[in-house]
């Protein structure tokens, strides 16, 4: 290995990133590594976490170059030039032997940016890994100039067909607002995007990055990167983020609270695996038709204030509903307006809120999506609406982009072909003609979404109905839900399943992953509606008062 370009080994490279098995890379500000055995503690806690590529920030080690430690690791590092330059910034890779034997080539850009590219188990494509220190909040924008120039430059040299790694110490608050940054945020960041965090989102949405913390769903404290030095306040400012066309190959960023280096920041990880699912020209086409079908079918709806013959927009009146695991399956048959009453008793604190665009996504805790969901709720409280939201946000790409299809259906619709035959392929072409173009779902990450349960007028025989695994083969309607609900019909299938409670035990326990429910507003989220659904600010309030003073309306 060169000083600072090439790894000339002769030796046969090992890949750093598999489609097998998912690999750890994480990103740390370690405050300083000028200080006698700092390397390795940080090299004990990279092999405590099996983190096989480690960036470090802060470093403030001079000049560049490599240090091979005695437990094996090596380290590259880049820092200011002059010998004479304040021992300040500075950053650096530690690499495991297997990132050592995958190593291509690696380059010290400054004191703030180093990267480096890795070998693959696909032969066309490499890892970039970008690792830097960007300036903080209060810096002087001449300085923050400097720093995004040279990261777009960097970022612009390595579009293709590689995946790029952005990760480090931004400085930078994204907060969980991703407006106008759909594309590339999700809303799981913490706190309140700032200055840093709009000129790191914008330069993330410009380079088609994803930011993977403002994605998965954790907990606050396993969101917060940095905590200040009395402990009081805990901001997210270091970040971890993939091209957006690889993102499906990026399984979860959290911070981890147990790994001490003595920082005020928190190491924090990405679990990513190579998966490439390369759609082909009329697979693309068809995933855009019935995108435009279903933003032409459910963004306008005809209810509430509309007039006769008028609709609203589904985004302009859409207000988030209260949506929790329901921990027990017992069926409920008190009173719909009884179980209104009690939900809206029960504290919202105790429970952890679902938003709708991640009713697939794991749970604090859990390590994989669920493949079934049922979302169960009363009458009127918002279960179909939940669905149509979901489904327009994927069509106009706001979220779920690791989805290639969406495909709703209602029981309603489904029971007027009770006393038909398909196979599943052509009753997707029955509801979806867009969808012709198909020949094989399994290599697409596909939704089913089964509204009403409760409507449903189809014989669903979990325990008579024969095994159907075959998408080609015709059989009757219940069959097929049946075996897609319980997963010998197309495995790779995610479905989600609304119904009123009293409905829910047609479905066997074990048939679904998680149940929620839906509790519908929360007392402010009941003013943000009837404000949204009336916009004249006197009249709106008028109507919240009134309702305020009946309870029966008002729970």
């Amino acid at each position: 290995m060169t000083a600072c370009m090439e790894n000339r080994k002769e030796t046969v490279r090992s890949k750093l990133l598999t489609s097998r098995r998912p690999t750890t890379i994480a990103t740390w500000n370690v405050r300083t590594m000028y200080a006698g055995g700092k390397a390795a503690v940080i090299a004990e806690e990279m092999k405590r976490y099996g983190i096989s590529l480690l960036g470090l920030g802060e470093t403030r080690w001079l000049q560049s170059g490599q240090v091979k430690l005695a437990s094996g690791e090596t380290i590259l590092y880049s820092g200011h030039p002059e010998d004479s330059a304040p021992h300040t910034e500075g950053v650096a890779f530690m690499l495991s032997k297997e990132a050592q034997r995958a190593l291509i080539s690696w380059e010290p850009i400054n004191s703030r940016i180093i990267t480096a590219k890795f070998q693959t188990t696909h032969k066309k494509i490499n890892l970039q890994v970008i690792q830097c220190y960007a300036p903080t909040n209060d810096t002087d924008d001449e300085t923050k100039d400097q720093f995004y120039n040279q990261l777009y430059t960097i970022l612009q040299d390595r579009k293709g067909k590689d995946i790029i790694i952005l990760m480090g110490d931004m400085n930078a608050k994204i907060g969980g607002n991703n407006n106008g940054f759909e594309p590339v945020m999700g809303r799981e960041g913490l706190g309140t995007m700032n200055a840093n965090g709009e000129r790191f989102a914008a330069a993330c949405a410009d380079n088609n990055l994803v930011i993977g913390g403002s994605v998965f769903q954790h907990k606050n404290i396993h969101k917060a990167t940095w905590v200040s030095p009395d402990h009081t306040t805990e901001n997210q400012i270091d970040h971890i983020c993939i091209s957006q066309k690889f993102r499906h190959s990026l399984l979860d960023v959290r911070a981890r609270r147990g790994a001490d280096a003595g920082s005020d920041h928190h190491l924090l990880t990405a679990k990513i695996q190579l998966k490439l699912k390369r759609m082909k020209h009329r697979e693309v086409q068809c995933q855009h038709n019935i995108k435009s079908h279903l933003m032409q079918k459910f963004r306008r709806v005809f209810e509430g204030i509309a007039k006769a013959g008028q609709s609203t927009d589904l985004n302009d009146f859409y207000t988030e509903l209260f949506i929790t695991e329901r921990i027990s399956g017992e069926v409920n048959k008190e009173h719909e307006v009884r179980l209104i009453e009690t939900a809206s008793r029960k504290p919202a604190k105790e429970e952890t809120p679902i938003k709708c665009e991640d009713i697939f996504k794991p749970l604090p805790g859990q390590d994989q999506p669920s493949r079934t969901i049922m979302t169960t709720g009363v009458a009127g409280i918002g279960k179909t609406i939940l669905t149509h939201k979901f489904t327009l946000d994927w069509a106009e790409g706001k979220a779920n982009h690791d989805i290639h299809f969406t495909l709703p259906f209602t029981f309603r619709e489904l029971n007027l072909l009770k006393e038909k035959e398909f196979s599943l392929m052509e009753l997707l072409h029955h509801f979806f003609i867009q969808t012709k173009g198909i020949r094989r779902y399994d290599r697409f990450q596909v939704v089913f979404i089964l509204d009403g349960l409760d409507e449903c007028r189809l014989p669903l025989d979990f325990q008579n109905n024969p095994i159907w695994t075959d998408v080609t083969k015709s059989t009757s309607v219940d069959i097929l839900l049946t075996n897609l609900i319980r997963g010998d019909l197309l495995p790779s299938a995610r479905i989600w399943i609304t119904t009123r409670p009293a409905a829910a035990n047609q479905i066997p326990a074990e048939c679904v992953d998680m149940v929620t429910e839906v509790r519908g507003f929360t007392d402010p989220q009941k003013e943000e509606y009837f404000r949204k659904r009336f916009r004249e600010e006197p009249l709106a309030s008028k109507i919240i008062s009134h309702i305020k003073t009946s309870r029966s309306i008002h729970i």
